[in-house]
């Protein structure tokens, strides 16, 4: 891979799909970073010390990019500002289903290959009410 420009890897997909083991597995190669959803907003503010976005699983795309470009690109080192991984250039590989909605505008953006993650609809809900994460619909009707 050209080490001047690293494709990027997205992994994403319906949560409690898979994408933290295929995610982990990906950046078990040597040149590869791995990043751990920052579209989350629980991360993005503990973490990247950003605002939060203003809904949960964000739906990105070249209509409302201009306010969240510079925020989302400093998050995942892939323009410039600080870069996430200390150890130079390397290939991020970003687990997020978070950035479900948001995939097309990512991998455009940013020129990601994007591993998209599927399960079971009634495996996912199961595995959610098994949490007890207080996760409603309504969230995905509000943008």
């Amino acid at each position: 891979m050209d080490s001047k420009s690293p494709k990027g890897i997205l992994v994403t997909g319906a949560p409690r799909s898979g994408t933290s083991w295929v995610g982990r597995m990906l950046s078990l190669a040597s040149d590869t970073n791995y990043l751990h959803e920052p579209l989350n907003n629980q991360f993005a503010v503990k973490t990247f010390h950003e605002e939060p976005f203003p809904y949960w699983f964000m739906y990105l795309s070249k209509d409302n990019q201009d306010a969240y470009l510079k925020k989302i690109s400093r998050m995942i080192g892939l323009q410039p500002g600080p870069r996430i991984s200390k150890k130079g250039k390397q290939i991020p590989v970003i687990k997020d289903p978070i950035a479900v909605f948001s995939s097309e505008w990512l991998a455009n953006t940013y020129d990601l290959d994007v591993v998209f993650l599927v399960r079971h609809p009634g495996a996912v809900i199961k595995s959610i009410l098994t949490l007890e994460w207080n996760t409603k619909p309504k969230i995905f009707f509000r943008q």
